[in-house]
């Protein structure tokens, strides 16, 4: 049973930290999240998690967006240990040194990064938005089941759609089953595999995947 650790007496003040300190995976750990906002909701702590909350005024922007920063973070998960779970000690977490420029400054930080993150979200929400477009019209631009017309077309097309059999309109081939030892990593042909082939775009990542010489 995980223990539980009262965190907060009432209620969850601005500007609290919480940051992971046990995980499985090694490069997870010290992970933090920021709670900016307030609640009335009484909030409990588990044992897997450091709680921080500031004695002292600093623009919390900066503070959150400085201890996702790769320095701080490089500094924490060194100080995991752990075999099957890795683990922080919250002494050792209390002796990190961390930089904080004047309160000015950090606002100035902070702000940038909050901004970023925003158009993250926006963009975000925009390109999901696209890719529900697209699913939808993959399935109505294209005629389903027996129908040979599909449920949306451009303006002024009106004929119905040929049925083909594919083999009329392309010649398939299958892949050849190369011997492991003729790869390498300088040979003059790539092997195209469901790896390097990027999902749903027509072009191949060349920097992943084995190469080859001509073959005899």
């Amino acid at each position: 049973k995980t223990e539980l650790v009262k965190y907060l007496a009432s209620n969850t003040n601005e500007n609290e930290k919480i940051i992971t300190r046990s995980k499985k995976n090694y490069c997870s750990r010290s992970y933090s999240n920021y709670i900016f906002t307030c609640s009335n909701i009484i909030t409990y702590l588990n044992s897997f998690c450091f709680g921080f909350r500031p004695i002292e005024l600093n623009n919390p922007y900066y503070m959150a967006y400085m201890l996702r920063a790769k320095n701080f973070r490089s500094k924490m998960i060194l100080l995991a240990q752990g075999i099957s779970r890795y683990n922080i000690s919250k002494n050792s977490a209390m002796d990190i040194e961390i930089k904080l420029p004047k309160r000015k400054e950090q606002e100035s930080i902070g702000e940038l990064f909050y901004k970023i993150d925003n158009l993250i979200t926006l963009h975000q929400r925009k390109c999901d938005k696209l890719v529900e477009l697209k699913k939808s019209l993959l399935e109505k631009m294209f005629p389903q089941n027996n129908s040979v017309i599909p449920e949306i077309r451009f303006k002024g097309f009106t004929n119905d759609w040929e049925q083909r059999k594919l083999n009329n309109v392309c010649n398939i081939s299958t892949g050849y089953p190369f011997d492991s030892q003729n790869f390498n990593n300088y040979g003059e042909f790539l092997v195209l595999t469901n790896g390097n082939v990027k999902a749903e775009f027509d072009e191949v990542d060349y920097k992943i995947g084995n190469h080859i010489n001509v073959l005899d």
